[in-house]
């Protein structure tokens, strides 16, 4: 719904419950925050395809727009293409999803199960995190000098944002003190080679692809930092 959904007055809801006093307060228990800013690229503009997106456990945003949702669960459903991601997720995994969908990517999402963010993207979208200096804290924005304005203006002093790697997964686990990284690790990317006249929607079942300029992908596991 509308951003306003947040604050402590007559918008809140039952289903849209108050995060901030008029102030700006944080008055809620919420464990993470996750919003999404963006011009519309793909569907029409109603609250209805307004991120983060919920498909069972997982709520989250998708910053980048999919060459083809073919492959994708929702691909004859829904005219935005990070619904068909999202629910794809929410079904066969984040594994599955990154290695079958083409187009660019930087997701934020919250799983309801392992009670985590999780924050993932390749390489034709940024995403940058950073923590405050206590390290109870974690913020996270597509460019890093979006952390450093937000910080600046609420006097929060942080450590130097720094970009996440490609194909990556970093999953956090918050809790009312603080957070810590609980998984990190490389992910299959998708091999499919697709031309740039992709197309989203139902349409995107008569794609084509191009065999001769595929691309491959190599994995390897990264240890979890002490």
């Amino acid at each position: 719904g509308h951003p306003m959904n947040l604050w402590d007055d007559y918008y809140s809801t039952k289903d849209n419950y108050a995060a901030f006093n008029k102030r700006g307060e944080v008055i809620s228990a919420a464990k993470a925050l996750i919003g999404h800013n963006r011009a519309a690229t793909l569907g029409s503009v109603t609250v209805d395809n307004a991120h983060p997106f919920r498909f069972d456990h997982i709520y989250g945003s998708h910053n980048g727009t999919l060459l083809t949702t073919y492959g994708l669960e929702g691909d004859n459903e829904f005219d935005v293409d990070s619904k068909c991601l999202y629910k794809h997720v929410s079904i066969h995994g984040l594994d599955s999803a990154w290695e079958t969908m083409c187009g660019a990517a930087a997701l934020t999402f919250w799983d309801n199960k392992t009670e985590t963010v999780n924050l993932i993207r390749n390489e034709e979208r940024p995403l940058w995190i950073a923590t405050n200096k206590k390290g109870d804290v974690l913020f996270w924005a597509s460019e890093p000098w979006m952390i450093q304005i937000a910080a600046k203006s609420n006097r929060i002093e942080i450590n130097a944002p720094s970009e996440i790697p490609t194909d990556t997964l970093h999953s956090y686990k918050p809790t009312a003190t603080k957070f810590e990284e609980v998984e990190k690790r490389a992910l299959k990317k998708s091999d499919t080679g697709m031309t740039s006249y992709g197309m989203v929607g139902p349409a995107s079942r008569t794609y084509r692809r191009n065999t001769n300029t595929g691309t491959t992908s190599t994995t390897a596991s990264i240890k979890k930092e002490d």
